[in-house]
């Protein structure tokens, strides 16, 4: 058995592609992956791996470390090999990799349930579920209770320390696996995406008001990378619904959810879509409020986690 990993070279993306989608094909809700998307691979990655079988391509993966955790990405092997030397020679050299540069937290989302003994056997623990869920715009929003006395306020540059600071405090709880204690770091990459959202059409931030304080907050955004990758009209609500703990369970939620997929419906969008987590045993506000107003759930993956000491 001769079994290899090495560097992705520009010649190996056709080849990767195809591995990709074969991998994905029964994963349910899976859509295909395109040129488009792998460039964002590319983008967003320190490296991409590619592990062979007797010199043919039999796996790949992406490592990045944007924030904390770092990350193991896009883990795909080819089905005849995920109980082989495959899978461990693949996760293992990523693993090394991200060591390399002082990663101490790992994670990877196993996309195939298929891959779940896999990363336990390589020392991984599930951690979370994410879940990528998503709304039909063509048919009518729906009827639910709103706060009839939040007003909802279109954002301006100058609102940024205000929306980094809610999108700090709504998630608070949560932070603790993507950034660590780091929260000033988290205030500043919302921020400058923030600003950035503000300066373009493809997107309307906005804050919800109860009596003069901000409360929550929504951001829908024109995914023109999907439009162009995959010819479907579909937006996103880039920070998903954020509200202020002490001010849940007052429909506000709602009110910041309906606004968001309003304005994407206005812009001639055929469908919106939120990523979210949930905990493994217990789910989360955001969670909750997605399923409640209409939003299934396309597909969702575990998490799992490798922490070095």
């Amino acid at each position: 058995m001769n079994v290899k990993v090495r560097r992705f070279q520009n010649r190996d993306e056709e080849a990767c592609i195809r591995l990709l989608n074969k991998a994905y094909k029964d994963v349910s809700g899976n859509e295909p992956i395109t040129r488009y998307d792998f460039e964002g691979y590319k983008k967003a990655s320190i490296d991409l791996l590619v592990a062979e079988f007797d010199d043919k391509p039999a796996g790949f993966a992406t490592v990045r470390w944007s924030w904390h955790p770092a990350e193991i990405g896009q883990l795909a092997i080819l089905a005849p090999y995920v109980e082989s030397e495959v899978g461990p020679a693949l996760i293992n050299e990523a693993v090394k990799r991200l060591e390399s540069v002082g990663a101490k937290a790992i994670e990877v989302m196993a996309y195939s349930p298929r891959y779940h003994g896999l990363l336990e056997r390589c020392g991984f623990t599930p951690v979370r579920k994410h879940l990528y869920s998503i709304w039909d715009l063509t048919k009518p929003l729906p009827t639910r209770p709103t706060n009839r006395e939040v007003v909802v306020k279109p954002a301006s540059s100058s609102d940024a320390p205000i929306f980094a600071e809610l999108y700090v405090e709504a998630y608070k709880d949560y932070w603790g696996w993507a950034f660590g204690e780091d929260l000033g770091k988290i205030a500043k990459m919302a921020s400058a995406v923030f600003r950035r959202l503000c300066a373009t059409r493809r997107a309307q931030p906005s804050l919800a008001y109860l009596k003069d304080e901000p409360v929550g907050l929504v951001c829908p955004y024109i995914d023109d990378e999907w439009i162009r990758s995959h010819r479907i009209k579909r937006g996103r609500l880039i920070f998903g619904v954020g509200v202020l703990p002490q001010h849940r369970r007052k429909h506000i939620g709602t009110t910041l959810l309906l606004h968001g997929l309003r304005w994407l419906k206005e812009q001639g969008m055929k469908q919106a879509y939120v990523t979210t987590f949930t905990n493994l045993n217990r789910d989360t506000p955001a969670f909750k409020l997605y399923l409640g107003t209409a939003g299934k759930i396309l597909r969702q993956h575990v998490a799992f986690q490798l922490k070095k000491k």
